[in-house]
């Protein structure tokens, strides 16, 4: 594993060089935070009065590299995120810590066939768990995606594919459909059913929209004295859906600060026992504030 690591980093900070000149955030820093709600439908009585919280930690690096032929562009993103979950705030016969990590390196591969037609294959592999006895096989998870989009006109860009993907909290099959459309300041980029983001650039000020899918299915790694009461617990899947307006300000040769707010929606939080049975944690819809840093652009 750490072979891995070493070669992950090498591929990455090979392609540095190549981008100097592109306008892509290479490098971003985020922080979600979820104010107290109670379950949606609580699996017992004890917890009708549960007031619970969530927080969200996500670094991100992307790298992509142009090849000299001017149609091929490699890409290279690695990615960390953190949940700081509620399920040691339950009572004592549901509470357990689980603190889930994901590590995700994209390889992807971004095709231009022609003037209109072109290509962008995505390979996600995933470690996903609480990671408290290291790493093991059980933690593994393949995501990838593939579109084929076309060349609109010099503003406007369409495709669709497939994406295999943990985004909805477990492994699922989902067509995608996508629009650019781009001017000197305004921006949609859309791949439905995952993300929406509209943004409008007013000098160094940017307003916008935004509305995206987080997601994945996180195996768990627990000692005895650390198990709930209820069942041996083997994973926990997560989902939700954050939806609001987005305040951006660039600061020049520093990178880019957001702050965004709204409603967070359809918040998925299943615990997987060892007889593979689900037992419903989800959450009510409530609000997120969030912050980030940008840089490269």
């Amino acid at each position: 594993m750490k072979t891995l690591y070493i070669t992950v980093f090498a591929l990455l900070f090979i392609t540095t060089g190549a981008i100097a000149q592109q306008q892509v955030d290479i490098f971003s820093i985020s922080y979600t935070y979820n104010p107290k709600v109670g379950l949606m439908e609580p699996p017992g009585p004890d917890l009708d009065a549960a007031d619970l919280d969530v927080s969200e930690f996500d670094v991100k690096l992307f790298l992509p590299l142009q090849l000299k032929n001017g149609s091929t562009t490699i890409i290279n993103s690695l990615e960390w995120s953190f949940i700081n979950t509620f399920f040691n705030q339950l009572p004592a016969d549901y509470s357990f810590e689980a603190d889930l990590h994901a590590i995700q390196y994209t390889l992807g591969l971004n095709q231009q066939f022609n003037e209109k037609w072109g290509m962008t294959l995505l390979a996600k592999p995933t470690l996903a768990s609480n990671f408290k006895d290291g790493v093991s096989g059980d933690d593994f998870f393949m995501q990838g995606s593939a579109v084929l989009h076309r060349k609109i006109n010099e503003r406007l860009r369409i495709g669709a594919g497939a994406a295999y993907t943990n985004g909805f909290g477990e492994p699922k099959l989902v067509p995608l459909l996508n629009l650019r459309y781009r001017t000197e300041k305004l921006d949609l980029n859309a791949t439905l059913p995952v993300k929406i983001r509209a943004t409008y650039t007013a000098g160094r000020l940017m307003l916008g929209l935004n509305a995206g899918l987080e997601g994945n299915q996180y195996n768990l790694q627990l000692d005895e004295r650390d198990l709930p009461a209820i069942e041996k617990v083997d994973a926990v899947k997560f989902s939700r859906y954050n939806i609001g307006p987005v305040l951006g300000y660039t600061i020049p040769g520093a990178g880019r600060l957001e702050l965004s707010a709204g409603l967070s929606l359809k918040r998925t939080f299943k615990v997987v026992d060892a007889s593979n049975e689900e037992i419903n944690f989800d959450l009510d819809n409530g609000l997120f504030v969030k912050t980030g840093f940008y840089f490269g652009k």
